[in-house]
């Protein structure tokens, strides 16, 4: 098969574009099987060639660059690239992309896929769901596709995936805390450092608070962590999460957008053995168990949030069950692998209906 993956950048801060990172890797073991992404750009885009997949930048996919020239282009341009290149299947994963993707497929006569990644807010010119068939990685999404007249029966759940990393043994001291994300302000990283300043000197072992991700709200996060007084590193982008997660004992997933899909970073700190100290975010407990998975505090509440770590950290010793529960469960039930093998019956199912 001859697959085409749309999206828009393939940013290491992305959360689709690592998902997609992931997916390909594994759908190319399959050694019958050619993957192409057409995307607007990104610094993941050497990650991908190396790893065997055809990369291809059309700036003009940019939702930010969206105009009327730009989607007509765009659109020529995938019927011309699909053409030349024998694609069987457009799997899409923005809608922006999804929409070009379905009608692309429509003049090929091909067949097109969705991945939702997310709920969507009821706004924009196009619609938020476009395709001949979806995944979604959630049931919470589903809801909502049902109620837009999607039928069940194009519907697909495929949770998220990671590779499982190796085993390692941890060092207890220093406690590492790390807040992985964009660094934007839905993503509550303020949050983060709100509470990290609320339990200054209450610790009862040595901490270090680590900060990754890039993004627009950077400078004012790093302003706000100099204003409170307190010692938080930011590191920048990390290129490899997965593995440098290893090192940490606590990750902190401090989003403030209810509607989140299920992040694979709560995947990968997970496989990682981390213990997770999350928002609740309306998915979660899809997945995992307050108190035997996961710690969670109430969304945009870092009082409850600077609560629940300094408990965390002075008794990390004892909560460590919680973390490796959650890592079992990853290990089981949400690697990279699983994840691949079902986005694959779906490309078989469409395949065959051709």
């Amino acid at each position: 098969m001859n697959i085409l993956l749309l999206t828009d950048k393939i940013d290491y801060v992305s959360g689709t574009a690592k998902h997609l990172f992931y997916l390909t890797n594994e759908l190319l073991k399959h050694k019958d099987d050619k993957l192409y992404i057409v995307c607007a750009g990104g610094d993941m885009q050497e990650d991908f060639i190396q790893s065997g997949v055809n990369v291809v930048i059309y700036p003009r996919l940019s939702f930010e660059k969206r105009s009327e020239i730009n989607y007509l282009l765009s659109f020529l341009f995938l019927i011309r690239f699909c053409r030349e290149n024998n694609i069987s299947i457009i799997h899409s994963h923005t809608h922006y992309t999804a929409n070009l993707g379905y009608f692309a497929a429509k003049i090929l006569m091909i067949k097109s896929i969705q991945t939702i990644h997310g709920l969507f807010p009821d706004e924009g010119r196009l619609p938020h769901f476009r395709a001949g068939l979806y995944i979604t990685v959630n049931n919470k999404i589903i809801d909502q596709m049902l109620i837009a007249g999607i039928k069940q029966k194009k519907i697909f759940l495929i949770r998220q995936g990671a590779p499982e990393p190796a085993l390692t043994k941890k060092k207890l001291k220093p406690l590492k805390v790390l807040c992985a994300s964009r660094l934007i302000y839905d993503k509550g990283v303020d949050i983060f450092i709100n509470s990290v300043n609320e339990i200054s000197g209450k610790l009862n072992i040595e901490t270090n608070f680590i900060i990754a991700g890039e993004g627009d709200y950077m400078e004012d996060l790093q302003r706000l962590a100099n204003e409170k007084g307190i010692n938080i590193s930011f590191i920048g982008k990390l290129n490899n999460l997965n593995s440098l997660l290893a090192e940490f004992h606590i990750f902190v997933f401090p989003s403030r957008i209810k509607t989140e899909g299920f992040p694979v970073a709560l995947i990968e700190a997970g496989m990682n053995n981390n213990l997770i100290i999350t928002s609740n975010f309306e998915s979660l407990t899809e997945v995992a168990e307050i108190t035997k998975d996961c710690i969670v505090f109430y969304n945009d509440d870092y009082e409850d949030l600077a609560g629940k770590l300094l408990f965390a950290i002075n008794n990390y010793s004892n909560l460590i069950l919680i973390a490796e529960n959650f890592q079992n469960k990853c290990r089981k039930n949400f690697t990279s692998e699983i994840m691949a093998e079902k986005t694959r019956e779906v490309y078989l199912k469409v395949k065959g209906e051709r």
